[in-house]
């Protein structure tokens, strides 16, 4: 086998390799940006529900571009799905008790008072 043929077979299977990588590449960038342009449509409906107009399209796209920590930024700001609780009824834990030495607090309170 000569050197120039050798370096055809490298170059077909460079060439081959090449085409399997970006077929690769190109499906992944494809459902990345279907992703992405998903999460915008969302926050674009989120932003237009706000405003009360629609957003373009191309507001759409740059919304798509954005970081997803300016999309989650963005998302908050319009009153997105995830809201922050501002409070909740506290957690009830057992404070006093009736049985043993341990009395409830009124009674604690009573027996302090009349003494």
């Amino acid at each position: 086998m000569s050197a120039d043929a050798l370096m055809l077979q490298a170059a077909d299977a460079l060439e081959k390799m090449a085409a399997y990588v970006e077929n690769n590449e190109t499906s992944r960038i494809e459902k990345e940006t279907a992703v992405r342009m998903k999460q915008a449509n969302a926050l674009a409906d989120q932003i237009s529900d706000m405003v009360g107009e629609p957003v373009d399209e191309e507001v759409v796209s740059k919304l798509a571009e954005a970081t997803p920590e300016v999309q989650e930024l963005l998302s908050r700001l319009t009153g997105g799905d995830n809201v922050d609780s501002l409070g909740g009824p506290q957690e009830v834990s057992k404070v006093a008790s009736v049985d043993g030495n341990h009395q409830p607090a009124d009674a604690r309170f009573l027996d302090w008072v009349n003494s």
